[in-house]
């Protein structure tokens, strides 16, 4: 059966989750430049709250911007996740109204992969390495260490998917693809409910590009930065680690339960 939207956002703590990503240029001691990518993952605590003409505005309690070198999209749009489960447990120990963690996140296959397909992906592990339909899961230590989280805390978490970078766009599109895209029931939604959920989004997408800029990225360069690089140009590939006691001793039907899939 469907959910309504209101019941779900009703009595949750609501985080925002995003990322951006920048190239950035480094410079080594011999004089070659290598180009790598640089990205800041933001989350954002936020509370629906009405201003003086009534429309719908994100008040925002708590917030935390971090700095990843070398590091991919996909990889901080889940480390994004990651602190908002863990800025998600810490509001709950703060709240005895609250029942769950809203984390609401513009990334769709971050989303969809810890709440639809992590399940599939355990049970095609080999020799420690989670397995979707086209190869090795990508990403999978911090996945892992998402699912444990949430394990270990024992709160009730939503992932819920929106639509990023909506400031100009109709905003009945967005509204029909959240519903459609969390399995929420087609049902009449507040006008200003979409534009508290787009305003939270845009903030945290607005501050984690502008923490991209210098001297932001200088300032946190980490002194193992440029021995990785060079390795890699030397042809040195990460290996992934065999994590089969690890994903054998995690209860993923607690985690079913506490994210609502079961």
């Amino acid at each position: 059966m469907s959910l309504m939207y209101r019941e779900a956002f009703m009595n949750g703590i609501d985080i925002f989750a995003d990322a951006s990503i920048t190239e950035r240029t480094i410079m080594f001691q011999n004089g070659e430049r290598d180009k790598y990518w640089v990205a800041c993952t933001g989350t954002a605590w936020a509370r629906r709250d009405e201003d003086y003409r009534g429309n719908m505005i994100p008040t925002i309690i708590d917030e935390h911007y971090t700095i990843y070198h070398d590091c991919t999209n996909n990889a901080a749009e889940l480390l994004a996740i990651l602190e908002a489960v863990r800025m998600g447990h810490h509001a709950m120990l703060c709240s005895d109204k609250k029942t769950h963690i809203n984390i609401i996140s513009d990334s769709r296959i971050s989303i969809q992969g810890l709440r639809d397909w992590i399940f599939n992906w355990i049970m095609h592990t080999n020799n420690g390495v989670m397995y979707g339909s086209s190869g090795p899961v990508q990403n999978q230590r911090i996945i892992l260490q998402i699912v444990y989280e949430i394990i270990q805390n024992g709160d009730f978490v939503r992932f819920y998917h929106i639509r990023g970078h909506q400031k100009t766009k109709n905003v009945s599109v967005f509204v029909q693809s959240f519903l459609k895209e969390n399995g929420f029931a087609v049902e009449g939604v507040d006008p200003r409910f979409p534009e508290y959920l787009i305003k939270s989004n845009d903030r945290v997408d607005t501050l984690s590009r502008d923490m991209l800029k210098e001297p932001n990225m200088k300032a946190t360069e980490p002194l193992y930065l440029r021995e990785s690089l060079i390795a890699k140009k030397q042809g040195y590939i990460e290996p992934i680690l065999d994590m089969t006691d690890f994903i054998m001793n995690l209860d993923i039907d607690k985690y079913k339960y506490l994210i609502g899939r079961k």
